[in-house]
């Protein structure tokens, strides 16, 4: 053992009298195997509360910006919502301006970066459920509603125009920015999930789409102005077995794999993925660690959970990755992996930095405790996200308009002259109005229980009334507050 105690006299540096036993800080002081002591700096977290978010965080809500530790942490707080705790993210450069990732980041459903390597992840559901595994996610798109006619390599990754490689078909999302320069390859815009630009050059990227750009022209030849698109992904888990390493770093001895060794994960219901590496502990035992990992030294962030549902998360310094896993167990770990370290370790709690980081970061991931209990939304049996969280509004669930209408196969448009929002699916059309009950149906009123309301600069609906409109069955079970919506002929898209 390289850790020969744990000192069972823990420093606590804050506790709230109010959340005293569901989410706390302290740090332990530890003794190593040289004798040498280390202070781990942690947060706990009950993820049986059911007020409990984690929220991956994106800096200035861009991917490759920066932003202080502390604007990243207070940038959640709300009328809504209380901040409890925050870590660092995912692996980049601290030293370069506008650094793209090297791993998955999800936020609220939604992926805003990938690549075609396989990273480590640690993801958590809409009830909190904490998973972590080795996969890398692939795009898949469909074109006019037939499925995988498209591919691209990554999500909101540096595009080299003027390199050829296949790693330059690329999808982008708003959270890239407002354009990307495709140089002389080929762009296609999307809004709506329809293809209304084919170009090359500077190319915009709208809040209501994504941009897709090709290298591969047996791609880009494939669209045309007036396309319907979507794209779907693939969680490729990666099996290994006995046999498959031979002393190499894990992600040599991965990527050497026969192609096939790999199998679908579930990851559809997580909310929240962090990528990082690598994973220290799996159902309570240390994982396989290459050499540098044994003997390199540094400063340390770590997030993993206990086998009662709390979260841990926290920093040491000057440790190997070997030490960090042996301390990790002793404290009660079963599950834990490594986050970005060193110049980028950052910690806080309550308002406060326990660990500073050196540099600004680009992502962190925040904990927040919310006034209302978690609204799930299922959706033929899949999880449903938004970009804002569903809410209670006199006793109706209020979900965001645009995303529960493209969810259910309707198109939405907005005419500004008016003020009047327009959903169209089939031979329906529903017309509505914000802070108005009054909606028309094909022309016909019906009056609604609550209003149209704008909310954090989003439209909400109530859930039930809009999608029923368009014949969906919808149940409500307040024992999980889950709203599950039920609709035949369905075409599922991407939220």
């Amino acid at each position: 053992m390289l850790l020969l105690f744990i000192l069972f006299s823990c420093v606590f540096l804050h506790v709230r009298a109010d959340a005293a036993e569901n989410a706390y800080a302290k740090t332990m002081k530890i003794q190593l195997k040289n004798g040498e002591t280390r202070d781990v700096n942690t947060v706990w977290i009950d993820m049986k509360d059911p007020y409990i978010r984690v929220e991956g965080a994106l800096a200035k809500n861009k991917v490759g910006e920066i932003d202080t530790f502390e604007n990243i942490y207070n940038g959640f707080k709300n009328e809504d919502t209380e901040v409890i705790a925050a870590i660092n993210g995912p692996f980049y450069n601290a030293y370069i301006v506008n650094s793209r990732f090297d791993s998955n980041i999800q936020i609220k459903g939604k992926f805003v970066f990938t690549q075609n390597k396989v990273r480590p992840s640690i993801g958590f559901t809409a009830d909190n459920r904490i998973k972590t595994d080795v996969f890398f996610p692939t795009v898949s798109g469909s074109l006019n509603d037939l499925s995988g006619l498209w591919t691209v390599w990554g999500i909101n990754k540096i595009y080299y125009h003027n390199k050829a490689s296949k790693e330059s078909n690329i999808l982008y999302t708003p959270e890239f920015g407002n354009s990307i320069d495709a140089g002389e390859k080929t762009a296609v815009i999307v809004r709506n999930n329809k293809v209304v630009a084919i170009q090359n050059g500077v190319s915009p990227i709208y809040n209501d789409g994504f941009t897709l750009v090709f290298y591969d022209e047996t791609y880009s030849s494939l669209f045309k102005i007036g396309d319907k698109v979507d794209y779907d992904i693939t969680y490729n888990k990666v099996v290994t077995r006995e046999g498959d390493f031979t002393g190499e770093s894990l992600e040599e001895a991965i990527q050497s794999l026969p192609w096939g060794n790999n199998e679908e994960t579930d990851w559809s219901d997580v909310r929240t993925t962090i990528g990082a590496g690598p994973i220290l502990l799996k159902n309570g035992e240390k994982q396989k660690l290459n050499i540098i990992d044994l003997i390199d030294r540094d400063q340390r962030s770590f997030i993993g959970e206990t086998e009662d549902r709390f979260l841990v998360m926290g920093t040491v310094d000057d440790v190997t990755l070997d030490e960090l896993a042996d301390i990790l167990k002793n404290m009660g770990l079963m599950n834990a992996i490594n986050l970005d370290g060193g110049a980028t370790s950052a910690l806080m709690f309550d308002g406060k930095v326990i660990t500073s980081p050196e540099s600004d970061l680009c992502s962190a991931l925040v904990i927040t405790r919310k006034k209302e209990k978690t609204i799930r939304i299922q959706l033929n049996g899949k999880e449903m996200f938004f970009d804002t969280d569903p809410y209670f509004y006199n006793q109706r669930t209020m979900v965001p308009l645009r995303g529960i209408l493209e969810a259910v196969g309707a198109t939405v448009e907005w005419d500004p002259s008016t003020g009047t929002i327009m959903a169209l699916k089939g031979d329906i059309k529903v017309e509505m109005w914000n802070d108005s009950k009054i909606i028309r149906v094909n022309g016909k009123e019906q009056e609604m229980d609550v209003p149209v309301q704008v909310r954090y600069n989003r439209t909400h609906v109530p859930v039930r009334f809009i999608t029923e409109v368009f014949g969906a069955e919808v149940n409500f079970n307040p024992e999980n507050n889950m709203v599950t919506i039920i609709i035949e002929n369905y075409c599922p898209t991407d939220i």
